[in-house]
């Protein structure tokens, strides 16, 4: 099972706590308390942070996390043991206030996993954070599920409410034992963007240097040029996305500006997931998991890691899949470049005679079936196959 300890106390609590300030936040009368006055100054050190008082500990072969419940709900430091690197050494971020009165389960799942719940509230929400830790594989996840219990609806998608995620600070220097500027994020599984054919690759120094940079993808590769880690959300219930942001917080001690960055966890990108824009009163929204795996070597081996992930969850081929290649005619027909579209121009443009031509196209280049676009209704949007121009549609699909 995961290992789970209750920390004893530690003089200095924490070397790179964070206070966090959500004063401006609508949906959070908290009061937050905050840890001890503690510089992060040097949080570019390669330190995992002590372990602050009545904390529990969790870990298997692969990661060792913290978190503080004393002062409400905190998971603050993640540690990768396989490589030796910090990942997160600031106070978890949570946009609608940290949940308070926090309570703890533990429980053992199949295949020698055990999961560990911790349930708290803030003003707005019944927050459920659950950890699952494997005993004898690389890897951890972590789900969050919200109960509105403010008697009102709620729209997550408000500034930064609905983000959720672990932080790290960023500190001036380089290293390879903490997430520093050196490392770089790339995107999963589409390291070009399929839409503007753009590199997603992002140099953590750029990253922090604005207050608003948002990333999105459906998971993301955070690695130096010795090792990595490889995070993915996913969700079979609603479209997610894996988000990182930069977030500026105040030093306690000094008052300087410090970058940080926030990864895993929740987060709302262009409105998604929709549930969240309108959460009613006593609705339950349920997040889906994010799964993190370190490994050791160059980027390139987080991109196998995410296809062996995707494949234990069954979305793969069979070793049987063997679909028609498809000749879609919607290019070559004049039809598309007429717009705009009307019954007079699929007459002229649309009928049998043009699609025998598409098909002879499609069985000279070794094509085994044909893709009919916009023009094969009787009008747009009709759904009823056009016989006056195509014939039937079982003679056509035969002849």
């Amino acid at each position: 099972m995961g290992c789970i300890t209750n920390a004893a106390f530690e003089k200095n609590m924490s070397l790179f706590a964070v206070s966090s300030d959500f004063s401006d936040n609508p949906l959070n009368n908290n009061v937050i308390l905050k840890p001890e006055e503690i510089s992060i100054e040097n949080c570019e050190e390669s330190v995992e942070p002590l372990t602050r008082f009545e904390s529990t500990v969790i870990e298997n072969q692969a990661f060792r996390l913290k978190i503080d419940t004393v002062n409400g709900l905190n998971p603050y430091s993640l540690y990768d043991k396989k490589n030796n690197v910090v990942l997160a050494n600031g106070d978890y971020f949570y946009g609608f206030g940290r949940p308070l009165q926090v309570k703890s389960e533990t429980k053992e799942l199949p295949d020698h996993v055990s999961e560990f719940t911790f349930t708290g509230s803030t003003d707005s929400f019944i927050v459920t954070h659950t950890f699952k830790f494997p005993e004898d594989q690389l890897w951890f996840e972590e789900s969050l599920v919200l109960k509105n219990i403010s008697g009102k609806r709620i729209d997550l998608n408000l500034g930064q409410t609905g983000r959720c995620g672990f932080r790290s600070c960023i500190g001036r220097g380089e290293s390879n034992r903490a997430i520093s500027q050196n490392w770089r994020f790339y995107a999963v599984p589409f390291l070009i963007n399929t839409a503007s054919g753009k590199r997603e690759e992002y140099l953590i120094k750029n990253m922090v240097d604005t207050t608003s940079f948002e990333i999105a993808s459906e998971g993301w590769i955070m690695a130096n040029d010795e090792a990595g880690t490889l995070m993915i959300k996913y969700s079979q219930d609603q479209m997610e996305y894996s988000v990182v942001n930069s977030y500026q917080s105040i030093s306690v001690i000094g008052g300087s500006v410090e970058g940080s960055l926030i990864w895993g966890g929740t987060g709302i990108h262009n409105n998604i997931p929709e549930t969240t824009a309108d959460i009613r009163p006593n609705q339950t929204i349920r997040f889906g998991l994010t799964r993190y795996i370190p490994f050791t070597g160059q980027w390139e081996k987080g991109f196998s890691l995410f296809r062996n992930f995707m494949d234990g969850k069954g979305h793969r081929f069979t070793d049987s899949f063997n679909p028609p290649v498809h000749w879609n005619e919607i290019y070559d027909n004049p039809h598309w470049w007429n717009a705009p579209d009307t019954p007079k121009k699929r007459a002229r443009f649309y009928c049998l005679k043009d699609m025998e031509i598409e098909v002879a196209k499609a069985a000279a280049i070794g094509c085994e079936a044909l893709y009919l676009d916009p023009g094969w209704d009787t009008r747009m949007g009709s759904t009823i196959w056009a016989d006056d121009r195509l014939m039937s549609c079982r003679k056509f699909c035969i002849t």
